[in-house]
């Protein structure tokens, strides 16, 4: 990548180097907070895997502003002591009363990563992201890489699925979970929408100009991992595993507002997640249909006026035309091809899940 890109994302995120760190080619990086019984789980898993190249393993140990230190404290002191095989090495770092959640924890793992290479490997080096409570396939590693290695490709999903709870009921709402989020992601790419893809905060790796290009990790308390990948595939290639190589613990996390732990203990009280019905899918697939005809972009009130009365409204009332204007005078697509990208910008997956939920009533 342009050296005057990396060192201005490391201008204004500076930190702590672990010179170590430039030895080796990729990272994992790991938050842990509370994880004192899952995490070793996790290390031994990440131990029987095979490794191609030198991996650096590093760990957030941090607990939230306000919380007992206690527990993370014993934590980071006994991963002093740890050792892993072949080609990994483990760097623990300590962050207390973090207050941007487990993004600022993901963030402090990844751009101190970013401060070990430079502007000439960013373009190779991949990092993994990975939660302290999963496990991993034995070819979690190799396989990753695999499909990171074209160039042109910036971000991997991997593919999550959750290990099986002793718990009934549990197991059971996870599999309905997991089944709803599989039909909302094939039914997008049966769309041919570019946000066709689960953003689970485990499940993803991102080459380290990719990572920088599109900001770094979002400081949020829940959800970073959505809006990440969300710019990720805003400014890179995205391309999926074929089956799952990340394997969650089925626990029900309480620590944030959403995501799989309060979905799976809504389902179990007996409420599903907000269901986007067919026609739905059928009216997103109309807008991007629309958007591929000569001409339908040429100005925004072209564009409202090709779409059913429903679709143009929604469009309308979230400031279609007006942020369109801006898009055709500041970034002045000319091609048809440009025009369609600089759409996709606008309507990302935050706007898709929000007009397919405007569109089932909801």
């Amino acid at each position: 990548m342009k050296e005057h890109d990396f060192l201005k994302y490391l201008k204004r995120n500076p930190g702590e180097n672990i010179g170590e760190l430039s030895d080796f080619s990729h990272a994992v990086i790991i938050p842990a907070y509370d994880e004192e019984r899952n995490l070793p789980l996790l290390l031994e898993s990440l131990n029987c895997t095979d490794i191609p190249c030198p991996v650096a393993v590093i760990i957030v140990v941090n607990y939230p502003a306000g919380a007992s230190p206690q527990s993370s404290l014993a934590l980071y002191q006994s991963l002093q002591n740890t050792r892993l095989d072949g080609g990994l090495k483990l760097f623990a770092l300590f962050a207390p009363e973090l207050t941007g959640g487990v993004g600022e924890a993901r963030k402090i793992g990844f751009d101190l990563f970013c401060r070990s290479r430079n502007s000439r490997n960013a373009d190779s080096s991949v990092m993994f992201s990975l939660d302290a409570d999963c496990l991993v396939d034995k070819n979690y590693f190799c396989e990753t890489l695999e499909l990171a290695s074209p160039d042109d490709t910036g971000c991997v999903i991997i593919g999550v699925k959750h290990q099986k709870s002793d718990d009934p009921a549990i197991s059971e709402a996870i599999t309905l979970y997991e089944n709803y989020l599989l039909d909302y992601e094939k039914n997008l790419a049966a769309c041919n929408s570019p946000y066709a893809y689960n953003a689970i905060g485990s499940g993803f790796a991102v080459k380290v100009r990719d990572y920088i290009r599109c900001g770094g990790m979002k400081l949020k308390k829940a959800g970073e991992d959505f809006y990440f990948i969300q710019s990720a595939a805003k400014c890179s290639q995205i391309v999926k595993t074929t089956r799952p190589l990340v394997f969650p613990s089925p626990r029900l996390s309480e620590r944030v507002p959403f995501g799989t732990g309060t979905a799976v203990r809504d389902i179990i009280a007996g409420t599903m997640p907000r269901q986007v019905t067919l026609e739905s899918f059928s009216k997103l697939k109309n807008v991007l249909e629309t958007i591929v005809l000569t001409g339908a972009l040429d100005n925004g009130e072209n564009f409202i006026s090709l779409l059913a009365p429903d679709e143009a409204k929604f469009f309308i009332e979230n400031g279609f035309l007006s942020a369109w204007q801006k898009i055709l005078s500041n970034q002045k697509p000319s091609t048809e091809k440009e025009k369609q990208c600089a759409f996709h910008l606008w309507f990302d997956a935050l706007q898709t899940r929000r007009f397919l939920h405007k569109m089932s009533g909801r």
